[in-house]
C-alpha cells in the first residue's frame, strides 16, 4: 500500500502539469511564432529559460526553403541555415509542421516531443535548429547591444577574441568565425545537457527515447539500500555530479567558409580560458541553464510526468523482487 499511495501522490500531478503546459501553449497561440512551441518545449525538456529565443525571433523569419536554395543563397545540403543578410531561418521541411491552416502556406518548428516521434536522432535536430537561432541572436541582439550583457560581451569579443582569429586565420572572416563560434557553443551546451539527460534516465533505468523501463539489476540492489521514498525518486550518478557545466563545455572546433578552425586550449594564440568563461556567463544570464548534474537532476525530479513514470518502474521492481 505504502507503494501504491507514494506512486499515487507523484501520478496525481501529471494532469495538473500536462493542463499547465496546455494553457501555456493555448495563452502563447494567438501572438506566436515560429518558435514559440519548440521554445516551450525545450524549457520543458532541459529547464532553460527561452525567452531570450522568442526575443530574437520577433525580428528573424522562417524562409521558404525551396525559393533560398534556388537563388542559391543557402546550401541545399544544410538542415538549417541562418542568412544575416535576410534576417532569415531556413530549416528542412521534416523539422517543421503547419502553423495555423493549411492554406495560410505558415509553418512553425517541431517541438522537442515531437522531433523524439520522429527520430532517435531528435537531439541532433533539436541542437541544429537551436545552433541557426543562436546566429540570430548574435546578429540581432548581441551585436546590437540590446542588453549590458550583450554589450560587455560584444566589446571582449571586439578588443580581443576578433583579432586573434583574424591573426590565427586569415583566410576566414573573423566576423564569421566570431558568429560561429557564439553558435557552436550554445548547441555545445545544449549537446552536453542532452547527454547528462540521456545519462541519468539510464541510470535510473528509463529508457531516454521511449520512456520505457529497463530492469536493471543496480537498481535491485538499491531497493534494499534505499529508504522506499527515496527509492521511488531519481537518483545522482555520485561521481561529477557536482562538476561545473561551465568547466565541462569545450568548442575545440568551428566550421567557416569551408574550413575547420582549430581552437583547442594549448596552441599557441589559443582560445582563452577567460573568453570561455564570459561567453558562459552571457548564455547562464539568459537561459538559466542547470549548473551541475545535480541541478538537472532536481529539475527532472521536478517533471511530474516523468517522476510518475520513475515510481512506476520502481513499484515493477519491488513487486518482482
Amino acid at each position: 500500500m505504502r507503494i501504491i499511495a507514494a506512486c499515487n501522490s507523484v501520478i496525481s500531478s501529471t494532469l495538473i502539469s500536462a493542463l499547465a503546459v496546455l494553457a501555456t501553449l493555448a495563452a502563447a497561440s494567438a501572438g506566436e511564432r515560429f518558435s514559440t512551441r519548440y521554445s516551450a518545449s525545450l524549457t520543458a525538456f532541459l529547464g532553460l529559460d527561452t525567452l531570450r529565443i522568442e526575443q530574437a525571433a520577433r525580428d528573424v523569419w522562417l524562409a521558404h526553403p525551396s525559393l533560398l536554395k534556388q537563388w542559391e543563397l543557402i546550401s541545399a545540403e544544410a538542415n538549417a541555415t541562418y542568412n544575416g543578410a535576410l534576417n532569415t531561418i531556413e530549416v528542412s521541411p521534416a523539422l517543421t509542421l503547419p502553423a495555423g491552416s493549411l492554406e495560410s502556406g505558415k509553418r512553425r518548428l517541431k517541438t522537442v516531443p515531437e522531433l523524439l516521434a520522429d527520430s532517435p536522432a531528435y537531439a541532433v535536430h533539436v541542437t541544429t535548429v537551436f545552433h541557426e537561432l543562436a546566429h540570430a541572436e548574435y546578429d540581432v541582439l548581441v551585436e546590437e547591444g540590446a542588453t549590458a550583457a550583450d554589450r560587455r560581451l560584444f566589446s571582449l569579443i571586439e578588443r580581443e577574441i576578433r583579432p586573434s582569429f583574424a591573426s590565427r586565420f586569415p583566410r576566414v572572416s573573423s566576423e564569421v568565425a566570431v558568429s560561429e563560434y557564439f553558435a557552436y557553443f550554445h548547441g555545445a551546451v545544449l549537446e552536453l545537457l542532452f547527454e547528462e539527460r540521456h545519462q541519468l534516465l539510464f541510470y535510473n533505468g528509463i529508457d531516454p527515447l521511449t520512456g520505457a523501463c529497463l530492469p536493471l539489476r543496480s537498481l535491485r540492489e538499491k531497493a534494499r539500500e534505499l529508504p522506499l521514498r527515496e527509492f521511488l525518486e531519481l537518483n545522482g550518478l555520485g561521481a561529477g555530479d557536482e562538476t561545473p557545466y561551465a568547466e565541462r563545455i569545450q568548442v575545440d572546433y568551428v566550421f567557416v567558409q569551408g574550413r575547420d578552425l582549430a581552437l583547442s586550449i594549448g596552441e599557441p594564440g589559443h582560445f582563452r580560458p577567460e573568453w570561455k568563461a564570459e561567453f558562459w556567463r552571457h548564455f547562464e544570464a539568459f537561459y538559466q541553464p542547470p549548473r551541475n548534474r545535480l541541478a538537472l537532476l532536481q529539475a527532472l525530479r521536478e517533471d511530474a510526468a516523468l517522476s510518475a513514470q520513475v515510481a512506476r518502474c520502481r513499484a515493477t521492481l519491488l513487486v518482482e523482487r
